[in-house]
């Protein structure tokens, strides 16, 4: 009976033992998950600030564009205006042109019998169609 008292304490006292382990082993794994938990919680507060800064950041970029494409059309507007104006300019400088040379070929008809004067009309006439030539190539080039 003395050797199956001793038995039974000795097994007690293993069993004692080993709960003790398998309560450390719980309690390192409960503070394992817990310094994880903290590190995930750690980890997600700065991705949400992350994701916030990112988030403004886009705000800005998106707003910039809007201004830069706002510019870019007003831009756009001053060019198309500038274009119609020199169109026009080279319209009007073309009839004048036209204009001039109907006057000159006038002119010439009505002189030929005079020499210094033919050779005057002449000179102004390849003046004209000079001055003519400037002005296209000046109205292209706008």
């Amino acid at each position: 009976e003395d050797l199956l008292v001793e038995g039974l304490m000795a097994e007690r006292e293993e069993l004692a033992v080993q709960r003790d382990e398998a309560l450390k082993e719980k309690e390192e794994a409960l503070s394992t998950l817990e310094e994880e938990r903290n590190e995930r919680g750690r980890f997600v507060a700065m991705s949400e600030a992350g994701l916030v800064d990112l988030s403004r950041e886009m705000e800005q970029a998106w707003s910039e564009l809007d201004q830069q494409y706002v510019e870019g059309e007003q831009l756009v507007q001053c060019a198309r205006n500038a274009a119609r104006k020199a169109q026009s300019r080279c319209d009007t400088l073309s009839l004048q042109v036209g204009e001039l040379k109907g006057e000159l070929s006038a002119a010439l008809s009505n002189s030929e019998g005079l020499s210094k004067e033919c050779e005057g009309l002449r000179a102004a006439k390849s003046d004209l169609e000079g001055m003519l030539h400037k002005s296209v190539c000046a109205g292209n080039n706008a």
